[in-house]
Formats: C-alpha cells, structure tokens, sequence
C-alpha cells in the first residue's frame, strides 16, 4: 500500500471511529447524565470527562490534522508538534486514565486496604515516570513521511507499548482472582458489578493485545 493509500486508510477509520463515538454520546446521554453528572463524586466526574470528552475532541483534532488533503496544503510538513507531542500525548493521557480506573477497581476488589493502595498508588507513580522518559527519549528517534506515516518506531516505544500491556496484564489477572473467588464461593450473585469489571477488564486487555 502507497503513502497516500495509507493515508486515505487511516482517515476513513478516524472517520468511522468518530462516528462511532458521537452516536454512542447520543444513545447514551440520558443514563450518563443521570448516573455521572448528577450523582457521581467530583473524581469520577474528572476520570469520565478525560475517558468521554477527551478522547472525543481527540479524535475530532486527528481528523481534522491527518487529512491528506489539509497535509497536501502543508507542502508535507504533517505539523510535527501535532504528530508527536499532541496525539501521543492524548493516548498517553487516555492510557493514564484507563489504568488509574483499573487500579481504583482492584483496589475496591481488594477490600480498600492500606498496603494495596500505597502499593498501587506506588506503581502508579512508577509506571508515569517510565512513560514521560520513554516518551521524551523515543520521540526524537520517529520519522514520519509526507502523509504524517510513520516510517521508524524507536526501540523505546515499543518498551512503552510493552510496560502497557504487562500493567494491564497483571490488573486483569488480580480482578480475574477475585471474580474466581466469588464464584467459588458462589456470592457473584450479590455482588453483579464483579462480572461487569472482569468483562471490561477482558476487552481492555484484548485490545490492547489486537494493537501491540
């Protein structure tokens, strides 16, 4: 596939995926408003906005910016600073987010213990200065073609992509030990929420496995 065929490619799925994203804003509106902004405490309020609306502008930026023909306009220049310091800063925000959520729901899992938080709270702090580092180190070494392509990967953000999927790895196994536990000892019933955390854990992680 050529360049410009990539390029075509790409825009087609940031159209369809933004499409995606406002329809299910639409379907959805009536429950969020009811189960989040009125009712839920400021912190889950910020989580949901980054989750929601974050990722919503996100998406409507790259598609304005990786048009081809709004790249073609450019005279090549696929605007570096939108390339490599707002998209990759917009997934590792949404990353941050997502792991954050994930951690916050086995630490609920886990009977909101004091050592499971500071640990978690701790491996939080650990993994961000890994991927601020990896970041500032492996954005100097991506090249990027006419289209805004990426033609070389450095070794240090596939590291990145690594340390993501063994975090996500490891909080889908502490969830999955709980939800075995439960239905062991046959409480799934009474706590519901349990299989709704496993499942969004499952797809999490298989997606994540589907990009790397």
């Amino acid at each position: 596939m050529s360049s410009e065929a990539a390029a075509f490619t790409r825009q087609y799925l940031n159209a369809a995926g933004l499409s995606l994203l406002v329809y299910e804003q639409f379907i959805t509106w009536e429950t969020e408003f009811q189960s989040i902004w009125r009712s839920s405490p400021w912190n889950v309020k910020l989580t949901f906005f980054i989750a929601r609306y974050f990722s919503l502008g996100a998406q409507i930026a790259n598609l304005i910016y990786s048009t081809p023909v709004f790249i073609r306009r450019q005279n090549g220049n696929c605007l570096p600073w939108f390339k490599l310091k707002f998209q990759t800063g917009s997934v590792m925000l949404l990353m941050w987010n997502l792991e954050a959520i994930m951690m916050v729901r086995v630490y609920a899992l886990y009977g909101r213990k004091l050592w499971i938080g500071a640990l978690l709270i701790f491996w939080f702090a650990c993994c961000r200065a890994s991927d601020v580092w990896f970041w500032t180190v492996g954005n100097d070494q991506l090249k990027l073609d006419m289209y805004c392509i990426l033609t070389q990967v450095s070794a240090t953000s596939r590291w990145m992509s690594l340390l993501v999927v063994i975090n996500q790895t490891i909080l889908w196994f502490l969830s999955y030990r709980k939800y075995r536990t439960a239905v062991r000892d046959q409480w799934i019933e009474q706590s519901p929420v349990l299989r709704t955390v496993i499942r969004d854990n499952s797809w999490t992680l298989l997606v994540l496995f589907g990009n790397d």
